[in-house]
């Protein structure tokens, strides 16, 4: 059989055709299984560890809230709950507030602490609405005293 000689006219490198069936990394683990299979266990230990982190423990129990904590519990029954879970993670709406003080970090990624998370009380903050006009001083103090509990 003779040699193919190909002309290179500058539209395509020379050489045979070759017919493309994936992407190459795709067939590259397929060929080398326990390479993958590490690759894999690996990325899942990396998110796992990254979003853990040490775990919370759990909210003050109802029975221990002191009258301030109470009355807070109060106006986040009535005017947070239908947006943020208290007592577990995960998004309803709005973000969890599980630990929220507990935590080095608001939702927004601001430094947790009151002077961070009063202007949001009272303001809001993208879809959520500012109660600014619906809390009086010590609703707001009742509200971010629970707000410590979780």
């Amino acid at each position: 059989m003779a040699a193919q000689s190909f002309v290179y006219s500058g539209e395509r490198k020379p050489g045979p055709r070759r017919h493309h069936t994936g992407s190459a990394p795709l067939r590259d683990m397929i060929r080398r299984p326990a390479l993958s299979l590490l690759l894999l266990v690996s990325a899942a230990g990396i998110a796992l560890l990254s979003g853990c982190g040490p775990s919370l423990g759990p909210s003050k129990p109802a029975s221990q809230l002191t009258p301030q904590e109470q009355s807070g519990h109060a106006i986040y029954e009535r005017d947070c709950a239908g947006c943020h879970y208290a007592n577990h993670t995960g998004d309803l709406h709005g973000p969890s507030l599980f630990g929220v003080f507990r935590k080095k970090y608001l939702p927004s990624g601001a430094p947790a602490n009151d002077q961070r998370a009063i202007p949001v009380i009272l303001r809001g903050r993208n879809m959520m609405p500012g109660f600014g006009n619906q809390l009086d001083d010590q609703q707001l103090q009742d509200l971010l005293a629970y707000l410590h509990t979780l």
